[in-house]
């Protein structure tokens, strides 16, 4: 019975009352039935064998006396019979003569038939002779003729019979008549009314049966059926005689009742975040409650049942045995420390409450024990002292002079830092004011002390610098700090600003040795990068330059040096973009792509640039959403990525390119730090050596490569995630040393549908870039400025050049201009300010802006500032020319 083991003291012995009155209930001689039935039948029996003895008896004494009185009455007739016979015969022999014999045998004659009709025996005997003798045995005769030895009523025994006999003598005749009844015919009587009593009698008997019966049925077996339920604890849920129901009702309610209290008192029982053990007389643990079974790693059903001293320490087992004594006596316990054993045979102190509980009325006796685990407590009070003997040694070595006050002033104690500040030990101080006095001078510092120490016990933090001497005398430069303690005492921190002065001085000149010195290393490492690449770019334009001055310029020749030195440019002009692209100084020409397009056509290029051992495939999501993207700066993205992956395959491998689709949600333990949304997923993962943890931390670092020298500048993964980042993206990467490496970017989907698909390029024929028109060049370089305008002028342009805004401004209020190519950063007033005065002046003007400053707002915008577009420097004249024509054409 669960309930009934954690539902609290009062209600287990309510509960255990009950399952003795139960279990007398169904003992047979308890039962209803028996309690009616034995009754019943022992009251039927004693009125039966009363009425017996009353009724029977009286009965029999009635027969008995009916008899006697019949026999007197049917003698006297007789007699009477006699009588009339001879007044008859005295009457006739008055008047005639009568034979005297003749008389007496019609009276015997008389007598005889009377007997006959009155089922009578009887005997006339005269003069000891019968002369009439009726229904009698012969051999009775003799007997019966000795008249005189027969009463006047009696029963004499007679041919195994007895008979009631009944003598009268008539005298004038000289007879003795005997008249003699069968008893059996009165037995018969009273037969019958035994039997007619005995049915009675049992016409009772089946009364009370039937009464028992419907005991059973409507009493007995009601209960009977409710009891057993309620025995096993069951709703009893008659429907029937309508008081049992009601009953049933009443029992049922009763024990909802009882067990929504029992099993409230069992949850707060369990609820309780103490230690409760409910122990019966002999010491044995009846009930636990669940914090004890945490507590202890026991399951309840190991503790129950088990002796109190067991759960406790062993050793101690005696002294419990005793105490548990004086605990039965009725002492109490109020807060002793004793500790328990737990499963895995470790010791937890609890603190002991004890209450002892009897009812005398059913003999049931508990003691309740209360604990609460105060092994925490103890553990905090340890480490309270421990923290405590640190503190104080902490304030013993602070190297900071220390002074514990009390809000009157008085000197608590001071650490060795203060004597060794001041001189001064603590029997030397008394009052703070006194010994203030004796170690400030000035007045003004003295009372600004005296203040803060106020305002510090009122609450405030507050500090103060003056001029002190010590006990020597030497004059020391001081920070008076005071704190308000939380048990209100103030503490006060003593700094020697002298040497505090030097050190901050010292700390400020390595900081900047410091700060120069990193500066110095990061310009070292980007300008070995930059310089590495740069150097192999000039020194492959000085050889072809070298080779042009040597050689016969053929035609051909001439062409394919040329094409190199382009090539080579073109290769300086990438690394450029690489730099402003990882500074995020170059805003990406945004249009909406198929990534999956992309890929696939990068991948039949890149293919041919990977050795044939190195095969490269792609698994490419179909139907994914398109992406906002600079074309150009995810091809280097995928380039710089199967560059990385072919360098990290050393003989034989692959390469894989996978994208899918998919929504981050907010706190993806996958994705962390990434805006909720959806997103494209590109994946470049390959079969290759793989990175460490230390390699991973740093493959975001520009210049910072694993590499041998000259195969790589430590800018393609740093590239990489100026780009991703610059399209509101991520990059994560996974690697494991000797499995290879995986990165996945996310880009973000792109959900409107109103912007046409871009269009992969596609070479077409080629158009002409000659032109008429008036063009402006405006550079303050005179090679750069020169050279452009042989270029224009070759495609049949009419080309003026400037070498400053102010200039340029001069040349176009002369001169018709129908476009301009200006630089902008120039002396004077520069390309920006120039633009603007032309643009004011005519609103209608064509103007391409050619710079290096990738980062001005003219690049990211230069349709705000009313500009036909931005290029960077070093340009082609190709592309200008291009966009010159497209604005003509």
């Amino acid at each position: 019975m669960e309930n009934w083991r954690l539902s609290g003291l009062p209600i287990c012995l309510l509960q255990v009352q009950g399952l003795n009155m139960a279990k007398d209930k169904s003992s047979l001689w308890q039962s209803i039935f028996v309690r009616l039935l034995v009754p019943l039948i022992a009251g039927l029996i004693l009125v039966s064998f009363w009425l017996q003895s009353m009724v029977l008896g009286t009965v029999e004494d009635f027969l008995e006396k009916h008899m006697h009185e019949k026999m007197d009455w049917m003698t006297s007739n007789v007699f009477e019979i006699c009588s009339r016979n001879l007044n008859d015969f005295l009457l006739i022999t008055s008047g005639a003569y009568i034979n005297h014999s003749i008389v007496r045998a019609r009276t015997l004659s008389e007598i005889e038939d009377y007997f006959d009709s009155h089922q009578l025996s009887g005997i006339i005997v005269s003069q000891e002779k019968a002369i009439l003798a009726h229904d009698l045995p012969v051999e009775k005769h003799a007997l019966l003729s000795k008249s005189s030895e027969i009463s006047t009523i009696t029963t004499i025994p007679m041919a195994e019979s007895e008979y009631i006999t009944s003598k009268i003598s008539f005298e004038p005749w000289q007879w003795d008549i005997i008249v003699l009844q069968d008893k059996n015919y009165y037995e018969s009587m009273l037969s019958q009314v035994r039997n007619f009593y005995w049915g009675v009698v049992g016409i009772l008997s089946a009364g009370v049966v039937f009464i028992m019966l419907l005991v059973v049925v409507n009493v007995s077996r009601p209960l009977s059926l409710i009891i057993s339920r309620i025995k096993n604890e069951e709703p009893p849920d008659y429907h029937g005689v309508s008081e049992f129901t009601y009953l049933s009702g009443a029992i049922d309610r009763m024990m909802k009742s009882i067990r929504s209290k029992n099993e409230f008192i069992s949850s707060l029982f369990d609820a309780l975040s103490a230690v409760v053990l409910v122990v019966d007389k002999h010491g044995r643990i009846s009930m636990v409650n669940n914090y004890l079974c945490i507590l202890s790693g026991y399951k309840r059903e190991e503790i129950v049942g088990r002796m109190i001293w067991e759960v406790l320490p062993r050793r101690k087992s005696k002294i419990i045995k005793q105490l548990f004594k004086g605990h039965r006596a009725g002492a109490t316990v109020n807060g002793e420390a004793m500790s328990i054993v737990t499963k895995d045979r470790s010791k937890i102190e609890v603190l002991w409450h004890c209450r002892h509980i009897q009812d005398k009325e059913s003999d049931l006796e508990w003691i309740i024990y209360t604990g609460s685990d105060v092994s925490k407590l103890k553990q905090i009070e340890r480490s309270l002292e421990k923290e405590r003997m640190l503190i104080y040694s902490l304030f013993e070595s602070s190297p900071l002079a220390q002074m514990v006050v009390d809000k009157d002033g008085k000197v608590l104690d001071v650490n060795e830092q203060f004597v060794e500040l001041t001189g001064y030990e603590i029997k030397e101080l008394f009052e703070l004011d006194t010994w203030l006095t004796a170690i400030i001078s000035n007045r003004t510092d003295f009372n600004g002390i005296v203040n803060d120490w106020h305002n510090a016990a009122a609450g405030s933090r507050v500090a103060r610098q003056v001029q002190i001497k010590d006990k020597l005398g030497n004059s020391k430069k001081v920070e008076f700090s005071f704190s308000l303690l939380p048990d209100g005492r103030l503490i006060s921190f003593l700094v020697d600003m002298t040497e505090k002065e030097l050190q901050e001085e010292e700390n400020r000149r390595m900081e900047r040795e410091l700060h120069q010195a990193r500066k110095m290393e990061a310009m070292g490492v980007l300008a070995g990068g930059v310089a590495h690449d740069f150097n192999n770019i000039l020194q492959a334009i000085s050889v072809q330059a070298q080779a042009l001055d040597s050689r016969t310029f053929d035609k051909d020749g001439l062409k394919k040096s040329l094409q190199k030195i382009d090539s080579l440019i073109s290769r300086g002009i990438s690394i450029i973009k690489r730099i402003l692209t990882f500074s995020r100084k170059v805003a990406p020409e945004l249009s909406v792509l198929d990534v999956n397009e992309l890929i696939k056509q990068e991948i039949g290029l890149l293919r041919h640039a990977l050795p044939k051992m190195i095969e490269i495939r792609s698994n490419l999501k179909p139907g994914i959403s398109k992406v906002r993207i600079d074309k150009h700066q995810i091809e280097l993205v995928l380039m710089n990525m199967v560059n990385n992956a072919r360098d990290a395959i050393k003989d034989s491998g692959e390469i894989i390119v996978s994208t899918k689709e998919l929504d981050v949600e907010d706190g993806s333990s996958e994705y962390r730090d990434v805006t909720p949304g959806r997103y494209i997923a590109m994946s470049i993962a390959d079969t290759g050596e793989g990175m460490d943890q230390k390699v991973m931390e740093r493959i975001f670092d520009p210049f910072y490569t694993t590499k041998e020298i000259g195969r790589g500048t430590g800018l393609g993964l740093p590239t990489v995630f100026g780009i991703i980042k610059n399209h509101g993206g991520y990059i994560f990467c996974k690697s494991t040393p000797g499995k290879g490496a995986e990165f996945t970017m996310l880009l973000p989907a792109h959900e409107s549908a109103d912007e046409e698909l871009f269009e992969i390029e596609n070479k077409g024929e080629e158009v002409s870039l000659s032109g008429k028109e008036t063009l402006l060049i405006v550079d303050d370089e005179d090679d750069i400025r020169e050279i452009t305008m042989e270029m224009f002028e070759s495609h049949g342009y009419i080309v003026v050049g400037a070498a400053s805004g102010e200039e340029a401004i001069e040349i176009f209020k002369s001169k018709k201009v129908d476009f301009i190519l200006m630089d902008l950063g120039m002396p004077g007033m520069g390309g920006e300010k120039c633009a603007r005065k032309i643009l004011e002046m005519d609103s209608q003007a064509k103007i391409i802006i050619a710079s290096g400053y990738m980062d001005h707002p003219m690049a990211k915008d230069p349709e705000k500032f009313g500009l036909v577009d931005f290029i960077a420097k070093p340009f082609q004249v190709k592309v200008v020319l291009e966009k010159i024509r497209a604005v003509f054409d």
